[in-house]
């Protein structure tokens, strides 16, 4: 079995991490790169956890100057808020 990573902790390794959430949110996959810090959630804080499913090249993970940031929206949540808003 993988070991499992909390928010705040060091990718050893790029790859496709299963995300476990505290109850509010069914179980998903993201792309964490390595180096980069596995992000806490905006509705369950630290409650979250990241297994490694399978590791990616960094290459296949980062295409040009495209890359995908994971992080926590804390203006929105200083301000009461929920989700972000949308872009129409």
């Amino acid at each position: 079995m993988q070991p499992t990573f909390k928010p705040g902790e060091i990718a050893l390794c790029s790859g496709i991490y299963q995300v476990r959430h505290a109850q509010h949110r069914l179980e998903h996959s993201v792309t964490i790169l390595k180096d980069d810090q596995f992000p806490v959630c905006r509705k369950c804080g630290n409650l979250v956890t990241f297994r490694l499913e399978r590791m990616v090249s960094e290459n296949r993970a980062v295409h040009g100057s495209f890359r995908v940031v994971l992080e926590e929206y804390s203006i929105w949540k200083e301000k009461g808020g929920g989700s972000p808003p949308v872009a129409a």
